[in-house]
């Protein structure tokens, strides 16, 4: 038998630069201090479900992957310029530098009313995982939110020659912690949007939308939903078709979504949501935490949140009929949008298309 080389990183064997890019990264984290067990493998869900806003985890998840446009992260992309810290011109301006050893970073941390002290010698992931993990909702909120600000504070030194005192940017993280708590107190106080129980007794005056959707051989995804008045007349139907590579469970989270928004369009104000998804529903009640699902499933909250009332339910297969058949209808069709009814898949129109 002739010698193979064999690449112990890829189950078929063979060398890929992903897999190696991989083992780079874990040799780099292996020889800094911190936990035995890559960050990476816990570190994703922490971020989607901390208790911050969703721009903030949007940027402690760049942070974390080391994709901001720090100077050193330009310079690899071939960009010249003055490498040193914006905020301290002492060393070269890396994420690593500008949030764990700049003096400015140590100075708002510390000014902070936990008075956080940054870890010397840790790589970024680690810390975050740690700060994650604590379990204490406040510390979470003051450092991720602490270090967004810094890092706002340093685009405006850079590009406004606007300089912030560590002290004005901590009050302005009191200042956003406090008014995020506050409002979700008043969303699950007034609103519970994304919050529906078999055991809840529902409004009669909801109007009802059905949601769902398909994934095709052809690569393409598409998407029904059937809104109905308290009467369970249909008000409006729709379809929808697109050309996108995404599972089953995304395609039915995207689903939710382009129907939240048409029902925005049409003003409604009290709406439940129905989905034969059942981990999708979860997921944006919150039950379940899924990396995968969680920035689509952040924005159906938002949307949720925008109306006077919201439910969002899990019902099987048999009485989600009406918008299983639009999707196909848009499989066939591509988009389309009905009013007061919509034909069968196998026969002619019967109500009047108005797109």
């Amino acid at each position: 038998m002739q010698d193979k080389l064999i690449w112990h990183h890829e189950k078929d064997s063979n060398y890929s630069v992903r897999s190696a890019y991989h083992c780079c990264m874990n040799r780099k984290f292996a020889n800094l201090p911190g936990p035995s067990v890559n960050p990476y493998q816990k570190l994703w869900k922490s971020i989607w479900r901390a208790p911050v806003h969703p721009r903030v985890r949007n940027f402690v998840w760049r942070l974390a992957k080391n994709i901001l446009p720090t100077k050193d992260n330009l310079q690899k992309k071939g960009i010249a310029l003055d490498g040193s810290c914006t905020m301290c011109s002492v060393a070269e301006e890396s994420a690593h530098h500008l949030f764990m050893e700049c003096p400015f970073a140590k100075q708002v941390l510390f000014s902070s009313i936990l008075s956080c002290r940054i870890p010397c010698d840790v790589a970024v992931p680690y810390w975050l995982m740690e700060i994650l993990s604590c379990g204490d909702s406040l510390h979470i909120q003051v450092v991720c939110v602490s270090l967004h600000n810094i890092w706002n504070a340093r685009n405006q030194r850079l590009y406004q020659q606007k300089i912030v005192s560590p002290l004005r940017v901590m009050e302005n993280v009191c200042f956003l912690v406090e008014e995020f708590n506050c409002r979700n107190v008043d969303t699950e106080t007034n609103h519970d949007s994304s919050r529906a129980h078999s055991d809840v007794v529902l409004p009669t005056d909801l109007i009802t939308a059905q949601v769902d959707a398909g994934v095709f051989q052809d690569g393409s995804v598409s998407f029904g939903c059937v809104l109905r008045n308290q009467r369970a007349e249909i008000i409006l139907a729709a379809s929808k078709k697109d050309f996108i590579t995404v599972p089953p469970n995304v395609a039915e989270l995207l689903a939710i979504r382009w129907c939240l928004g048409i029902a925005s369009a049409l003003k409604v104000d009290r709406i439940l949501v129905q989905s034969d998804a059942k981990s999708v529903i979860d997921c944006i009640n919150g039950s379940v935490i899924d990396a995968v699902l969680e920035p689509v499933a952040e924005d159906c909250r938002w949307l949720l949140n925008r109306f006077n009332l919201a439910y969002v339910m899990f019902l099987s297969r048999e009485l989600t009929v009406d918008a299983h058949n639009l999707v196909r209808l848009g499989n066939l069709y591509g988009s389309k949008t009905w009013i007061g009814g919509f034909p069968l898949v196998d026969s002619t129109v019967t109500a009047a298309s108005v797109s």
